[in-house]
């Protein structure tokens, strides 16, 4: 059986997906550092006939990722571009979400 991962799954996104999608397994933060994606990957590569990621990974504490602005661009920017890259190794589909608080859609 195919298999959707939704990173972030504790999250409000990632828990109201976990609703909408059967095949969908959740991983969150006592599953995967998102900060080290090495590991991720591995643990990826570990799942069977992956369908397709969710990622609902974001620092979206604006107050506090003023206050931790490099772990916020980690989360928010590293962390996508570094998932993407594995996700387009081993050709699974990305499908990831944002906010304007994160990225407006204009750039800069």
């Amino acid at each position: 059986m195919s298999k959707i991962i939704i990173l972030g799954g504790a999250g409000n996104l990632g828990t109201q997906l976990q609703k909408t999608i059967d095949s969908a397994i959740a991983w969150d933060r006592s599953d995967f550092d998102a900060t080290n994606t090495s590991l991720l990957e591995s643990k990826i590569k570990e799942e069977k006939d992956i369908k397709a990621i969710i990622n609902c990974v974001a620092f979206n504490d604006l107050d506090k990722a003023e206050e931790n602005p490099e772990l916020a661009y980690k989360l928010n920017s590293d962390f996508v571009l570094e998932l993407a890259t594995i996700c387009k190794n081993l050709n699974i589909p990305l499908i990831h979400f944002s906010t304007g608080y994160v990225f407006s859609g204009e750039e800069k």
